[in-house]
């Protein structure tokens, strides 16, 4: 029994000893590894606008404690504020750089692990401008964000499928208790970075607060400048005492009114020696107007507008996906239209309708209204009668707001099948339709559940009724009805003091 105790305790030291060796020799082999260090690339490219962090060469994760401090030129770190020590991981650096113009800039990694400089680097980056840059006003701060829909997050997800050469920048104001509101740029592998996170609500509804994000987005330079807004929309209405049109800011109850804008971005344009937008676009209801679009002639080669309301989730972001450098103006409107049709007509029965508008046409479409308001007040009494009952015929685009007036294109066509072949009116009508065709370069409508084949996407206001006086005063603030006799043909027809 005693023997057979003392070979235990053998057996138990041995075992023993052998597990302490493993740990010690396991301890001299951790430190006699090597450091795995990152090597970064010698040459990168990259583009405006887009934040990038810095690649490396190496597939395997590099040694804790590892930093890169970056005596960098030409770039912004987008997340460290007063402190160029960057981490890194197996992607590269962990920080994000945002390049705002194109160059070659020289960079001088220096990398350290701890306190020691391991290794030394430089980085020449290629920047070139990106081809498209799109800037959103996501103004939702009302209940278009009200859960259970959340459809400004809907959208922003959509958003991180666009391309790799389409640059998105994203102002988002959303309600106080969902997040803080952000300036938003989408990296160059598809994350939300912030440019600037708000201590307080801000006001999408401020013309003044759009004027400065926008300016920070025309800091980029960039090869195609895109601009959305997201939100609800009234058209050319101004309401007493407030601004409205678009953007609306529920905690203040501010809107962005029309002729605001087209001042704002005319400023800013000019101050950053930017000539025009190429696309501009209005993702809400009602704002394809030609007083709107009128109103816009100076700062954008196309607007994208829809003249009906439009289904809860708007547009689909998702067409971002097939943009790319090769892809002109026309191309991405197109893409645009079909993918919000394809996607939200299936669900939704209502009417609508899309257009991209030629802004170089519209001058030609405003005379052509000029025109036809003059024939019809040159008409004499019996004349006007008839066209005036002849107008309405023409229905609303929205029965229980006549403000929001009715389809050009379908006027047009009223028009024409009730005008004699030798009545004046008549050519004038006929002009139009042709710069009708002319301004909508792509759109697609649908009315009463039928798809319109003739040109229309366009409204103007009718009202087939009596109207308060404010309604023509605050109809005239608009180059539109300032450049045309329209306004004085409504006033005449459907005015307060008009006589059947």
């Amino acid at each position: 029994m005693e023997i057979g105790q003392k070979q235990c305790f053998s057996i138990l030291t041995i075992i023993t000893c052998f597990f302490i060796l493993s740990i010690l020799l396991s301890g001299c082999a951790t430190r006699q590894q090597p450091f795995t260090s990152p090597v970064f690339r010698e040459s990168i490219e990259r583009s405006t606008m887009v934040p990038t962090t810095i690649p490396f060469d190496i597939e395997t994760q590099p040694s804790a404690g590892f930093r890169v401090l970056f005596i960098e030129n030409g770039a912004t770190q987008t997340s460290l504020e007063g402190n160029q020590w960057s981490e890194i991981n197996i992607r590269g650096t962990r920080d994000h750089y945002r390049f705002d113009q194109a160059g070659v800039y020289e960079w001088q990694a220096m990398i350290f692990h701890g306190d020691d400089l391991h290794a030394e680097q430089k980085v020449t980056i290629s920047v070139q401008p990106t081809p498209w840059a799109l800037f959103l006003w996501l103004a939702a701060d009302n209940n278009l964000s009200d859960p259970p829909f959340h459809l400004d997050r809907n959208n922003m997800t959509e958003l991180k499928q666009a391309g790799s050469d389409v640059g998105v920048l994203v102002m988002w104001d959303r309600q106080e208790d969902q997040g803080r509101d952000q300036l938003l740029l989408l990296s160059h592998d598809r994350d939300w970075v912030p440019l600037q996170t708000f201590d307080h609500n801000v006001n999408s509804g401020d013309i003044r607060f759009f004027e400065a994000c926008f300016e920070e987005y025309l800091s980029f330079e960039t090869a195609r400048k895109a601009v959305i807004f997201w939100n609800h929309g009234s058209g050319w209405i101004i309401a007493p005492n407030q601004p409205r049109a678009i953007a609306q800011d529920r905690p203040t109850g501010w809107w962005i009114n029309i002729p605001d804008l087209a001042q704002s971005l005319t400023t800013s344009l000019e101050k950053h020696n930017a000539v025009r937008l190429d696309i501009l676009g209005m993702d809400a209801c009602y704002m394809g107007a030609v007083e709107v679009a009128y109103e816009l002639v100076g700062v954008t080669d196309y607007l994208i507008l829809s003249s009906t309301t439009e289904p809860t989730d708007g547009w689909d972001y998702l067409f971002l996906e097939g943009i790319d450098q090769s892809n002109d103006p026309a191309f991405f409107g197109t893409v645009l239209i079909d993918a919000y049709f394809s996607k939200r007509s299936t669900d939704y029965h209502g009417d609508m309708s899309l257009a991209m508008i030629r802004t170089a046409c519209l001058q030609r479409l405003t005379e052509g209204f000029d025109q036809i308001s003059r024939a019809i007040l040159d008409a004499n009494s019996n004349e006007r009668a008839t066209f005036r009952d002849v107008l309405n015929q023409t229905p609303f685009l929205q029965p229980n707001n006549h403000a929001f007036g009715v389809d050009a294109g379908i006027l047009s066509q009223i028009l024409l099948s009730h005008i004699p072949l030798e009545h004046a009116v008549r050519t004038c009508v006929e002009e139009m339709v042709e710069a009708m065709e002319a301004v909508v370069v792509y759109g697609r409508t649908r009315y009463a559940g039928a798809i319109v084949d003739a040109p229309a996407g366009i409204s103007v206001f009718l009202p087939h009724q009596g109207f308060a006086s404010r309604w023509i005063n605050q109809y005239r603030q608009y180059q539109f009805a300032q450049e045309t006799l329209w306004d004085e043909m409504i006033v005449q027809f459907y005015g307060e003091d008009s006589q059947d």
